[in-house]
């Protein structure tokens, strides 16, 4: 294990002694019980992507990072899931996946920095949410380590968990309350063949409801909704995406599915909304994906609300 006494700011302000980095699980467990038996607090720290999230810390602690746990645990290609050290980043879990065909729909800003174990304390996510939903939907099973450094694991494997406590979705947005997530088991999915995102432009928020109105009732399947006014969309522009040049609001719509699917779709939609319609293929589509993933963590975003259609039962 790799102790730092020297940095005295790894994270967790001033609050933070000294920076901890456990190469495994034991190693993780030992040094959390011995942190909380010198009677300091238990800072968990991934790659460092959203060290703003949640409260101000009151006394001082150990900063334990996490990012030597980043071992594949079990890959079982065929059932369509995976387990992984929590200290695996999110563009390390990609290429692992992207062999076999497959990934995880899911999106954080600075992917080759953030950890899954950080992504599911935080329950950060972003455009894709829409359809492929939440973080705590693609997870199975998960361990963490309590402040008495005791290993404790819920869920499962497979799809169809056993019954008990449950865990995953208790860890998910904790924010390392409840203890240090060291595993992940996580729901993966097939890549699709293609995507795009379609642009629609308005002049007034009244003529983007009438929009949102339409799509409700839309044969597409977007698996992103995104709508953007024009200082966003100069901010998409300035991270390398592709949006309207100049306008007051803006939808982004993304499509995902085989390339006949997609063309559909984009058909559809000219149809629906009767506007004019701007249609981004392949890098052009995956680039403006990264720039909404990246757009959401900006200083100077002012406000991201997210917004789900519910069904009535």
């Amino acid at each position: 294990m790799i102790r730092d006494e020297a940095d005295r700011n790894p994270g967790s302000g001033p609050l933070a002694a000294r920076r901890e980095t456990p190469t495994t699980i034991d190693e993780l467990r030992q040094a959390v019980s011995t942190i909380t038996g010198e009677g300091l607090a238990v800072y968990p720290r991934g790659g460092a992507t959203a060290l703003d999230y949640g409260g101000m810390p009151t006394r001082e602690g150990v900063a334990l990072e996490t990012t030597r746990l980043a071992r594949i645990i079990d890959y079982p290609a065929g059932d369509m899931t995976i387990t992984i050290e929590a200290g695996m980043t999110l563009a390390a879990l990609q290429a692992v996946l992207a062999k076999e065909g497959q990934r995880l729909p899911l999106d954080a800003p600075r992917p080759e920095r953030a950890t899954l174990g950080g992504i599911f304390a935080t329950n950060t996510s972003g455009p894709r949410r829409f359809a492929a939903g939440r973080p705590r939907d693609m997870l199975l099973g998960v361990g963490f380590v309590n402040a008495a450094g005791e290993l404790i694991r819920g869920g499962g494997r497979v799809v169809k968990n056993v019954a008990g406590y449950d865990f995953p979705r208790l860890l998910t947005g904790s924010l390392g309350t409840l203890g240090v997530i060291v595993e992940l088991t996580l729901k993966v999915r097939p890549r699709p063949a293609d995507s795009a995102i379609v642009w629609s432009s308005f002049d007034t928020i009244h003529d983007v409801a009438v929009a949102l109105d339409r799509l409700n009732l839309s044969a597409t399947r977007p698996i992103a909704v995104e709508l953007l006014n024009q200082r966003a969309l100069e901010r998409l522009t300035g991270l390398g995406g592709k949006g309207p040049a100049s306008t007051a609001w803006a939808l982004a719509l993304g499509f995902e599915e085989s390339t006949a699917a997609v063309d559909w779709q984009i058909e559809a939609l000219s149809r629906e909304l009767s506007g004019q319609l701007v249609a981004l293929p392949g890098g052009d589509a995956e680039r403006t994906w990264s720039a909404l993933v990246a757009g959401t963590e900006s200083p100077d975003a002012a406000w991201a609300v997210r917004a789900k259609t519910i069904t009535p039962l």
